[in-house]
């Protein structure tokens, strides 16, 4: 999830720069924020809904609808990525635009020195956030310590726009620098992993290891910029030729993105009480959600013109 905003936040500042904020903004209303509503309203229920029904078969929708829609019980659900999205795009189309672009230049002549500086700049304000709000506390659905955390890898692919790395600078083969990117990914990885067990991030900073917490919520940062970078390197290097096939998948990764927690949550709620092992349920779990998805996307969605808009699809021209 940080690639993606990383990757969402250098489109805006492109498309900003080179077509002004009143398109950057139609865009995103098209785009992000129509397709948003949709999901907030038709789809993230599905998953509350269900979760409930498994513990009271006796539920009605119209009870749970009325319940769902207040302040205190509504969630996202997987739609958080587009409603964290929305909010992103809006504050950068206030801040101004020189913060990214007038940065010292002993900041910028070398990417490392910069994602150094910022991977501690992001770790020092996370740090004092994540004093006062645990992990999981959220308003209005909104998680306050993951919206904070994701905002710093939205803000990085803006200044990877404006300073040219990151994406500009990317190897037209992979060699020794990449292996050993690739340990140190893994090896933050499984540290992080580690320290998700044995220090929760629900529980308050103020009442746990300073020092745990810090290296935990550093190894949070930093594994996220060092996968972000492999992943980068990896399509830069094998996946950079445009194709029909990545065409279409591109165009369809909205609605199918929007379409697949719904339908994974349908075939977990039919199969919660089967026996079969947990293998074949999975295999058959993970056929029926990419089968459906691109039969849903590919004979409602994208021939019609009022399904494509509250997928975030251009309209097709008549």
């Amino acid at each position: 999830m940080p690639l993606f905003f990383m990757i969402s936040g250098f489109f805006s500042a492109l498309v900003i720069e080179r077509k002004g904020g009143f398109e950057f903004l139609k865009a995103r209303i098209l785009r992000v924020v129509i397709p948003m509503v949709f999901g907030l309203v038709f789809l993230s229920p599905i998953q509350y809904y269900l979760m409930q029904k498994i513990k009271n078969p006796n539920l009605e929708v119209l009870t749970f609808i009325l319940d769902f829609f207040t302040v205190d019980k509504f969630e996202h659900s997987h739609i958080w990525f587009l409603v964290n999205l929305s909010l992103y795009s809006f504050l950068f189309y206030l801040l101004p635009k020189s913060f990214f672009k007038n940065l010292p230049s002993t900041l910028t002549k070398n990417g490392f020195i910069f994602l150094t500086f910022y991977f501690i700049f992001s770790l020092l304000l996370l740090s004092i956030f994540h004093y006062f709000y645990p992990k999981g506390e959220s308003i209005v659905g909104i998680s306050k310590l993951t919206f904070v955390y994701q905002f710093f890898f939205f803000l990085l692919g803006i200044f990877s726009y404006y300073q040219n790395f990151i994406f500009e600078k990317t190897p037209t083969s992979l060699g020794l620098p990449f292996l050993f990117l690739s340990f140190c990914a893994i090896f933050v990885f499984l540290a992080f992993k580690e320290l998700e067990v044995h220090d929760q991030m629900w529980i308050s900073y103020r009442y746990v290891s300073f020092y745990w917490r810090t290296l935990h919520l550093g190894l949070w940062i930093l594994g996220a910029i060092l996968w972000s970078i492999i992943c980068i390197q990896l399509f830069s290097v094998y996946f950079s030729n445009k194709t029909k096939l990545g065409e279409y998948l591109i165009e369809a990764s909205l609605p199918i993105y929007l379409l697949h927690h719904p339908l994974s949550l349908f075939f977990a709620f039919l199969f919660f009480d089967r026996t079969e092992p947990i293998w074949i349920k999975m295999v058959l779990h993970l056929l029926f959600v990419v089968f459906f998805c691109l039969v849903l996307y590919e004979v409602l969605i994208r021939r019609w013109n009022f399904l494509r808009i509250l997928f975030g699809l251009k309209p097709l021209r008549s």
